[in-house]
């Protein structure tokens, strides 16, 4: 991971690069003959002659993906550098080209489970082994589940005693998940630490905000924050259990994505339902719609209707407008042609890496704890450990037998001797290394904070939002799962964020 700048004197050049899927941020800023480039958009804005403008864009494609994707972001006059890419400055101007992308026309594919299963057991404790070298203290997150279980395993190989961590708002907030992390932990003689955050101690909105200098998306990403801080004493480089989930099929809508592409193969409708819940009519309708989608079609058609509802209901004229000219869907797409995919399955893996998760799962994680000092590192985020998980095909990552959703077969089947089994064969997935419930704390001790974020008059004078149909929607939001609660969590971000720099 890395983001680095270079000026040749000589030539009068800057050169300025970012690492393959994004872990390190770098923003900049063009203003006619001046340019500037930071890790942080708050860095930019000292700069006062850096303009103040709100990208409608930006703040749009940023409620469909956590944060906006690059190049966008919140500030119409601030640019991010996209993951794999380089940028040159000279006096003839900006120039910018990918030098990586997620690609799926290389090497020849496994064919069974066992050898595909040695050699991700071997690139982990690589990957791992290569991440342990540091002059600082060294620990790693430990939440529990098959991800950060196997890095722990792979750590204990070459180094013990070392230190791991786990945060959530209590040991019975997820049961199965807090034994897990105890029990691997006792295998590996590590020196574990919970950390029990109160809701009342949660981050508030306005620290997101002065974090980032932009809204975000999504208010589990804080759990970064208090564990980030709690785990300085002890350690300051942390290996993560970051990527497994999306190298190899750890979320439900791999397995519904790995239905549909088996259906689409045999050529015959779907007939148990694991799609959104419209009633049987619709459901077999929207069901026949994705079946004759083109395969790059079929995620953004599975995840943006919803969205597309919300905005309709909820922006203003400008947000509408951005709406119309920046189709999140039409990225996602873009992405999966760039990818060579043949399936919906590896298309996904692209758009998960290139675009969806890209920004809520790294270049975030790692702003959050670069605050406390804290320097977070991910061995599945290696580009060996990519391109080789680029290459199993989904039977081995995902099975479909039975109704239980298999997940992440071959990581199962890697680690089959060095975890515990009731991690091993946990019947999904155990959660994201925290268990604070988000959504209750925003419907209980956040309700007013969040209510008032959410009706500020900013948000209709600027022409992006209509507050009287934010405030149906949060009331909506308490009786009915229909209304996501990331997505209010958003716009309350926003609405903070047009109080911090406007």
């Amino acid at each position: 991971m890395f983001a680095f700048a270079i000026w040749h004197h000589q030539e009068q050049k800057l050169f300025l690069a970012r690492d393959r899927v994004g872990e390190k941020p770098l923003v900049y800023c063009q203003a006619g003959s001046v340019f500037a480039f930071a890790s942080e958009i708050p860095a930019l804005l000292r700069l006062d002659w850096i303009p103040r403008r709100v990208d409608a864009a930006g703040l749009h494609l940023g409620l469909c993906y956590v944060q906006a994707p690059a190049p966008w972001t919140a500030f119409q006059d601030i640019r991010r550098v996209p993951p794999g890419t380089w940028l040159e400055v000279s006096r003839q101007g900006l120039r910018s080209k990918p030098y990586w992308s997620c690609r799926f026309d290389g090497a020849e594919p496994f064919r069974d489970l066992e050898s595909a299963a040695e050699a991700v057991a071997r690139c982990l404790d690589e990957t791992t082994t290569l991440m342990c070298r540091s002059d600082a203290p060294l620990g790693a997150t430990l939440s529990g589940g098959l991800d950060s279980g196997s890095v722990v395993a792979s750590i204990s190989r070459t180094k013990g005693g070392f230190h791991t961590f786990r945060v959530s708002s209590g040991p019975a907030a997820n049961p199965a998940e807090y034994r897990s992390s105890e029990n691997i932990a006792r295998v590996y003689g590590t020196q574990h630490h919970q950390f029990f955050v109160p809701a009342a101690s949660v981050t508030p909105f306005d620290e997101v905000v002065s974090i980032f200098g932009e809204p975000i998306g999504m208010q589990i990403i804080v759990d970064v924050q208090d564990l980030a801080r709690q785990a300085k004493p002890f350690a300051r480089v942390m290996l993560s259990g970051l990527g497994g989930d999306e190298l190899f099929g750890g979320y439900p809508d791999h397995w519904v994505l790995r239905r549909l592409e088996r259906q689409r193969s045999l050529q015959h409708r779907p007939r148990q339902r694991a799609l959104p819940r419209l009633g049987a009519s619709g459901q077999r309708r929207y069901r026949e719609e994705l079946l004759s989608l083109p395969a790059s079609q079929v995620f953004g058609a599975l995840k943006f209707p919803e969205i597309r509802q919300l905005a309709n209901r909820a922006y203003g004229p400008r947000m509408k407008e951005a709406a119309l000219q920046h189709d999140p869907a039409e990225l996602c797409e873009r992405v999966f042609l760039a990818s060579g995919a043949e399936n919906v399955v590896d298309g996904f893996l692209a758009q998960q890496l290139m675009l969806l998760n890209q920004y809520g799962l790294t270049s975030i994680i790692d702003t959050n704890a670069m605050r406390h000092s804290v320097e977070f590192r991910s061995p599945f985020l290696d580009v060996r450990m990519i391109e080789l998980a680029m290459r199993i095909p989904a039977r081995l990552k995902i099975g479909l037998s039975g109704r239980t959703p298999r997940r992440k077969l071959v990581l199962r089947e890697a680690m089959r001797n060095r975890l515990p089994l009731p991690t091993l064969w946990a019947p999904d997935k155990l959660g994201g290394g925290g268990t604070i419930s988000y959504d209750r704390w925003l419907q209980s001790e956040a309700a007013v904070q969040c209510h008032s974020k959410l009706t500020r008059s900013a948000l209709n004078d600027l022409g992006l939002f209509d507050t009287r149909a934010l405030e149906e929607l949060w009331l909506l939001s308490s009786l009915s799962p229909g209304v996501p609660v990331d997505w209010l969590w958003g716009i309350a971000t926003i609405s903070v964020w047009l109080e911090h720099y406007f």
